[in-house]
């Protein structure tokens, strides 16, 4: 009769957990509502739209102990914003022409400034030519 009962309970924890692990697996399978969620963090993405600025991207990512995932919640477009140029190392001479290179130092966009000089080193400082912009 004992050996009865000890078998029995141990199929029901065996029935038990198997069901436990069900739940978990369909909810993944099953689109979860995500309703045992955590805040993880904030992501965000930087798109170069080229001349007029960039486009930025707040992702919000979450984890769900029910289905153990994390996902993207809710996001926001914020829109095209004005570039954020800083100027580089990366300058050279064509003709009478001064050129350097510009980055945007939020999504990477490049660009050239440009001024005329009068030779090789510019007879103008670098410095105040920038200012100039």
């Amino acid at each position: 009769m004992k050996k009865i009962k000890i078998i029995t309970l141990l199929f029901l924890v065996l029935i038990f957990t198997s069901n436990l692990l069900c739940i978990n697996v369909n909810a993944a399978v099953n689109n979860c509502a995500h309703i045992n969620s955590n805040y993880v963090r904030t992501v965000y993405t930087y798109y170069d739209s080229g001349v007029s600025g960039h486009r930025t991207v707040t992702n919000f990512i979450y984890y769900c102990s029910d289905c153990m995932i994390y996902y993207e919640g809710n996001f926001t477009d914020h829109g095209i914003k004005s570039h954020t140029m800083e100027v580089t190392d990366e300058h050279w001479h064509s003709g009478t022409m001064h050129y350097r290179k510009r980055v945007c130092i939020i999504c990477g966009y490049t660009d050239t400034i440009s001024w005329k000089c009068s030779g090789n080193p510019c007879v103008i400082s670098l410095r105040v030519q920038l200012q100039k912009d």
